[in-house]
């Protein structure tokens, strides 16, 4: 058995000590004016009920389609394309 000097919490171990040579600060800059209009953005669909989807349903979106109607995946894409195409009445303007 090997006579250790060392206390239990590890105060003698030189790994627990940081090499300031080796430390790095990682800061977190401000966002652009143009992330925060995207935001926005984003944050003003949320509030309105509206979503942006893709222009072709993904497989998961299709899975999910299957899974809730029972139909065929194309029939699921058909029914998508359709949806998208007779589209909505557009939301008046957020000022």
């Amino acid at each position: 058995m090997q006579n250790d000097t060392a206390d239990a919490s590890g105060a003698g171990d030189s790994t627990d000590v940081a090499d300031p040579a080796t430390t790095t600060t990682t800061t977190t800059a401000a966002p652009s004016a143009v992330m925060t209009l995207a935001l926005d953005v984003v944050g003003l669909l949320r509030d309105t009920g509206l979503a942006v989807v893709e222009p072709e349903p993904t497989p998961a979106m299709v899975a999910a389609g299957v899974a809730a109607s029972g139909l065929g995946a194309d029939r699921v894409r058909a029914v998508f394309k359709a949806m998208l195409a007779a589209g909505g009445t557009v939301a008046g303007r957020v000022q």
